[in-house]
């Protein structure tokens, strides 16, 4: 998508009318929607996950593992995850878990299916792909999403010292953690860029070209890193959701996250369409 002609107006003004579209567009519905599905999706995928950890029998990796979630989460969210987490592993056997892991794909699904109609909507179109299209459509984009979100995150959360064990016990060289450390984030940032941008691609019936970076992917990262630092030190520091839900804290600041991220990705959305509608207009006679 080339946007040549909207650079050259003043930031405010494109701020101003992205911003109006994103609430007359009702984005806000969608985000919300988008969180609902993802609390549902993750419980039985990270069973899943630590079940498959699990069975490889590394224990060390999974402790290091742990750890660095733990840093990444707020307390009152690791310690309801780590607790119903516990539970269900411990209630369950291999069936069930696989029944979890269908049924997380199939929220996760939902939530896919919600951002199409809410990219559609951003766009102005109408859903042209039939039922039979769009249900086998979004579990094939699920499955593509959730592979490039696990190695972005797999890159944020694998500090130096979980690396330095891996080269260990893999008898990989010393100068492998050096890279890991300088590489880590600007990967993991890329990695995330181009997830978000694949998202923008697939998700709209309206045929887009495809570009690895793009200005809504880029405010998108940026608005969802300032969000979730801020919304993880106001949890940490005057938060008392634990105190005030009980049990339901933890459930409630994912939740919130949850929406938060929907918000800056769908904000990301409506940049692109605005600068798109431009780019449309400036090509008519």
């Amino acid at each position: 998508m080339r946007v040549p002609e909207p650079w050259g107006r003043r930031p405010w003004e494109l701020a101003t009318r992205t911003v109006r579209k994103f609430l007359d567009d009702d984005m806000t519905t969608y985000a919300a929607a988008l969180a609902f599905h993802m609390l549902l999706a993750l419980v039985p995928f990270v069973i899943f996950l630590l079940s498959f950890l699990g069975a490889l029998g590394l224990p060390d990796f999974f402790d290091r593992l742990r750890g660095q979630v733990q840093a990444a989460l707020p307390d009152d969210t690791f310690r309801g995850l780590v607790r119903v987490v516990g539970e269900v592993r411990e209630r369950t056997g291999g069936g069930l878990i696989s029944f979890g892991l269908l049924f997380a794909f199939w929220s996760a699904s939902a939530g896919v299916r919600s951002l199409m109609h809410a990219f559609n909507i951003i766009y102005g179109v109408a859903e042209s792909r039939p039922a039979r299209k769009l249900y086998p459509l979004s579990l094939l984009y699920t499955i593509g999403l959730v592979a490039l979100l696990i190695a972005a995150v797999s890159l944020m959360l694998v500090g130096p010292g979980t690396v330095r064990w891996l080269a260990g016990y893999f008898g990989l060289a010393e100068v492998v953690v050096g890279l890991w450390t300088w590489l880590r984030w600007p990967a993991a940032a890329l990695l995330l860029l181009l997830t978000i941008d694949v998202v923008y691609y697939v998700a709209p019936t309206i045929p887009l070209p495809f570009r690895l970076i793009t200005p809504g992917s880029i405010l998108a990262v940026a608005a969802w890193v300032v969000a979730a630092v801020g919304f993880s030190a106001y949890v940490s520091t005057f938060g008392s959701y634990g105190a005030t839900y009980g049990s339901l804290g933890g459930a409630i600041v994912l939740l919130l996250y949850f929406f938060i991220s929907g918000l800056a990705l769908l904000l990301g959305a409506e940049v692109n369409a605005v600068l798109y509608r431009d780019e449309v207009v400036s090509r008519e006679p």
